[in-house]
């Protein structure tokens, strides 16, 4: 890397070692984040479907932390070659949501996610380890590649820790960033345009090849899901 300081932000979920991490005040929580030579990384991470049915992590504080953070490059939890053609749904909602947020305030956005066709239709042959080891090879040759002085980085919470501990091994120190705070003051519906996306998602993931493998219902189930409650199974 050059001397500049790059800042990356993995997004974390609102449970972290068990405990949930949104306080009722609706602040964010407090963030992971280490440091090298000349990097800063914040880390924080995502749950999926579940930001539509959860008011103290919801649509809105994705929102915050992107707005807030104002990041020259996204990454996010999709598969490159199916992100470059704007197949969104390749990863969970919030990925799709947080492409979208990226698309319509500027910010570069790539994907950095692994897996194989095949292994949708049995989920279960996806090695942990091998699946984390790819994601990570494709991290760092954003941030090897990137001119980029300021990234956010997107993954469910269970790449967290992973994550962390290859971090650690490339020299990283974990520090406290006080800096890391959103403040979320109400919740609105999502626009228009993010439901009409999210149908579209519904629509591309019923063509697929593999649309009898359970991860690829469970994907359309969620989609509907946040669909017909307009972005939120709760109301304020």
């Amino acid at each position: 890397m050059n001397n500049r300081t790059v800042w990356v932000i993995l997004c974390f979920s609102c449970l972290l070692s068990g405990r949930q991490v949104f306080s009722s005040d609706k602040s964010t929580p407090a963030v992971r984040c280490f440091l090298n030579a000349n990097t800063d990384v914040m880390v924080l991470g995502t749950i999926g479907s579940a930001h539509a049915k959860n008011p103290q992590y919801s649509w809105p504080h994705l929102d915050s932390i992107l707005l807030r953070s104002s990041p020259e490059l996204l990454l996010v939890q999709i598969r490159p070659d199916h992100f470059e053609k704007n197949e969104l749904f390749d990863g969970s909602p919030e990925m799709a949501y947080l492409a979208y947020l990226a698309r319509n305030t500027g910010i570069e956005c790539r994907g950095i996610d692994w897996w194989l066709n095949v292994q949708l239709a049995q989920w279960d042959l996806i090695r942990p380890s091998e699946r984390i080891s790819n994601i990570y090879k494709n991290i760092l040759s954003e941030l090897q590649t990137t001119k980029a002085q300021m990234i956010m980085i997107a993954v469910d919470t269970s790449l967290v820790l992973p994550l962390r501990d290859r971090l650690i091994i490339d020299n990283y120190k974990e520090w406290s960033c006080p800096q890391a705070q959103f403040t979320v003051s109400n919740y609105p519906d999502l626009p228009k345009e993010i439901t009409d996306i999210f149908r579209e998602g519904i629509m591309y993931l019923s063509t697929m090849p593999s649309v009898n493998a359970v991860p690829v219902q469970k994907k359309i189930k969620d989609l509907g899901d946040i669909v017909r409650g307009k972005g939120y199974l709760f109301k304020r």
